[in-house]
């Protein structure tokens, strides 16, 4: 089992960076600009969040893809016939991820497993206090099952890992090597960065220093990056900000739609802009 150690003794591996033309977001408010790009980012989200958004009249040039993953439940998997995105299942721990397996509980066509550990009541304190060991179980029960591996570590685990350490925590689970530890057994790994989006210039520095880490780890490893909602009245703006400045850098975005409700929400309308200011840009090509 591999334990987390600082990044003071690893060398970062090379980012892997595309060339971009930048053009105005038409779909936007302000100023905001996004890459011009042949294709769509890839995205996880709710099956919810997914619903809400397939209204969009350019839903399917997002999310109609094999770089999109929809987590669902036994019950709202159905709604994604006809799609070709990766209906998926989450789990906060390992330990309930194992048994759903056991049980048979897995809903019939899932496509890949989603592991969220956090430091949170919902991830176990074993599993809190040695996160590798568990995404290192966790990849090979859902590798056994020839399913897809997603693991997203949240940056508050350096409170169980480094109670002592200084810092923000997004520096502290760069110096931990988080990202780089969780790659190693990951077919994809969701960086959560939303936490930075109030200022742009250190969310893309952490992501980008982030997904160094998670491929000189594991250079086959797909790198996605959260956004959310959480930053209203701005939230639209931020995202899209975010989207701008880590689209070369990532594959994907997890959105999290954050808010009482979704329909006519003030955070489903940013999580729509969004999608219209992707879509802008797909058009613009």
């Amino acid at each position: 089992m591999v334990q987390y150690r600082s990044r003071r003794s690893r060398c970062l591996g090379r980012v892997i960076v595309s060339v971009v033309i930048v053009v105005a977001a038409a779909a936007c408010s302000g100023a905001t600009t996004l890459p011009v790009a042949s294709t769509s980012p890839g995205w996880i989200l709710t099956y919810a969040v997914f619903k809400a958004l397939s209204r969009e009249s350019d839903a399917g040039l997002l999310f109609d893809n094999r770089r999109t993953y929809v987590i669902v439940t036994a019950s709202t998997i159905g709604g994604l016939r006809g799609w070709l995105c990766n209906p998926t299942v989450d789990f906060a721990s390992y330990s309930a991820m194992r048994r759903a397996f056991d049980d048979g509980s897995i809903p019939a066509g899932i496509v890949a497993v989603l592991y969220d550990n956090e430091d949170w009541t919902k991830t176990p304190v074993p599993e809190r206090r040695n996160p590798a060991a568990y995404e290192e179980l966790a990849a090979a029960l859902v590798h056994s099952h020839h399913m897809v591996f997603i693991t997203s570590p949240a940056a508050d685990l350096v409170h169980v890992l480094d109670p002592n350490g200084s810092g923000t925590e997004f520096r502290l689970y760069l110096e931990l090597d988080i990202a780089g530890t969780a790659a190693r057994y990951a077919d994809v790994l969701d960086i959560q960065a939303q936490g930075e989006e109030a200022a742009i210039g250190d969310y893309e520095s952490f992501v980008k220093q982030a997904t160094a880490q998670a491929r000189a780890a594991n250079p086959k490893v797909i790198v996605y990056a959260g956004l959310s909602t959480a930053r209203a009245p701005h939230a639209a703006d931020a995202m899209i900000a975010a989207i701008a400045a880590t689209r070369h850098a990532v594959s994907g975005y997890w959105l999290n739609v954050v808010g009482s409700g979704l329909n006519g929400s003030s955070a489903i309308s940013a999580a729509r802009q969004v999608v219209r200011a992707v879509t802008a840009g797909l058009r613009s090509t």
